[in-house]
């Protein structure tokens, strides 16, 4: 899977656009550690809605399905540690049914790839990893360069483009 790196300052933006444009089909919160971690939340969501809010003053990022509370990220460290953004990575299956391996992303609208089945955003927050997948591709725009290495670029997400 290919990654797209996004600035930290974009992140609660990011995930709303992606999750108010496009169709999320699975959160999945498990703690990180060298064996895999305890999964916290696995939630295949069909029809059903994810959304998120940021309560500033106790410094915590709430996930709701449909509205019910569903898992609870404590921003504490997020706020002080020198935290990366999420990154956004496309699954992409190609006709012989082996799976495209980037290490990370040039171009998300490479004509020699194929369209991805599905792309999830990650972060790690309060030691969790965090991921959230959608159906098909989350369109991205290049934001910026990385300041610490010009040779990177960072993304941001966008919305739906028409033709795809």
């Amino acid at each position: 899977m290919e990654q797209y790196w996004m600035p930290r300052t974009k992140d609660f933006q990011n995930l709303r656009t992606a999750l108010n444009n496009y169709e999320c089909t699975n959160i999945f919160i498990r703690d990180i550690g060298s064996h895999g971690g305890k999964c916290r939340l696995n939630e295949n969501l069909g029809d059903k809605k994810l959304t998120f809010k940021v309560h500033l003053k106790n410094k915590i990022l709430e996930f709701l399905i449909d509205s019910n509370k569903a898992y609870d990220l404590d921003l504490k460290s997020y706020y002080t540690k020198n935290q990366m953004g999420f990154s956004l990575a496309y699954e992409r299956i190609r006709p012989d049914n082996s799976i495209v391996m980037l290490s990370q992303g040039i171009d998300p609208y490479d004509k020699e790839l194929p369209e991805p089945k599905s792309s999830t955003l990650r972060q790690c927050i309060d030691e969790k990893l965090l991921e959230i997948t959608f159906k098909g591709r989350v369109h991205l725009e290049f934001y910026s360069w990385w300041q610490k290495k010009k040779d990177l670029k960072y993304w941001k997400v966008v919305l739906p483009k028409k033709g795809f």
